[in-house]
Formats: C-alpha cells, sequence, structure tokens
C-alpha cells in the first residue's frame, strides 16, 4: 500500500542536500593589508551603465592566501568593440587605471597605450580592504563582505 500525502510531507529524503539554493561566484574574503600579487588577466563589463575594466589579479604572498583571487575594477570612459575577456576600452589620461598603471610600469614609449600583457611574471604590491557597506552606504552583514583590491601601488623587483 502506497504512504499516504500526509506521510510523504513530513518525510525527509535521506539522499536531499540540507539547501534549496546555492550562491554563485561566492565573494572572497581575506584579511584587509598589503599583498603580494599576480596578474592573471583583466576584461571588461557594463554595470548599470557604467563602463569598467576589472583586472583579475591572484595572492602569492603571504602563502596562506597564495593563489587566492582578488580584482580591481576600474570605471573607464568607455568600451570599444564587444564587452569580455581582453575586451578594448578608453581610460581617462586623470583616472585611477591609467595613473596605476604607470605607477606599475614606470616610463614607457607609448603614454597613450595600456597594454596588461606587460604585468605578466610580475610582481605586484597591493593593498586589500574589506567591502562592508554597499553602494548606498548601507551596512551589509559580515557574512556577505568581502575583499577587493583597492589600489595597486608598485612592480617589486624581481627575484633573483
Amino acid at each position: 500500500m502506497p504512504p499516504s500525502r500526509a506521510s510523504q510531507l513530513h518525510s525527509v529524503e535521506p539522499d536531499r542536500d540540507e539547501f534549496d539554493g546555492i550562491i554563485e561566484d561566492c565573494a572572497v574574503l581575506v584579511p584587509p593589508g598589503r599583498y603580494t600579487l599576480a596578474y592573471t588577466g583583466y576584461r571588461t563589463a557594463k554595470f548599470f551603465g557604467s563602463a569598467k575594466v576589472i583586472l583579475s589579479l591572484a595572492v602569492i604572498h603571504p602563502d596562506d592566501y597564495a593563489g587566492i583571487p582578488l580584482e580591481r575594477f576600474y570605471n573607464v570612459e568607455g568600451l570599444v568593440g564587444p564587452v569580455g575577456e581582453k575586451g578594448r576600452f578608453k581610460a581617462p589620461a586623470r583616472g585611477h587605471l591609467a595613473r596605476e598603471y604607470h605607477a606599475l610600469m614606470g616610463k614607457s614609449p607609448r603614454r597613450d597605450r595600456i597594454t596588461f600583457g606587460r604585468l605578466e611574471g610580475k610582481r605586484i604590491l597591493g593593498d586589500v580592504e574589506t567591502v562592508a557597506r554597499d553602494h548606498a552606504g548601507k551596512q551589509i552583514p559580515p557574512e556577505a563582505s568581502y575583499s577587493r583590491v583597492a589600489r595597486l601601488i608598485s612592480c617589486l623587483p624581481e627575484l633573483a
């Protein structure tokens, strides 16, 4: 005889996971501070009509967090062509992206061009902070806080 409808409603499926949904791209949280980072790529995107360049980096040092991915977001004037991996963009000359790029790369033969490929294999010093407030300034729960690269400072000397 099949189980009654009432017993079906109250039974627990033994193989069922204990959650109803997942959170995609769960944000990374590391202690705030100064980290040694490695460039891993970049992409362009649009958020609420704003053009962005997103630099992808990975922690090299401290060793406890080695390999953890972090991102640095930059506002840009516009995107040129398709959005996504290695998309093209127009950055303002006095914006954070241009300033940080020149601080990392030093004197360049072309001050009007950004070539992220030049960052490959370099150790980059950067400040990481914890995001604890949303875009409107409201406190977000500690469980929803995440880390982001706040500033790229310089390229470190090559290891011997």
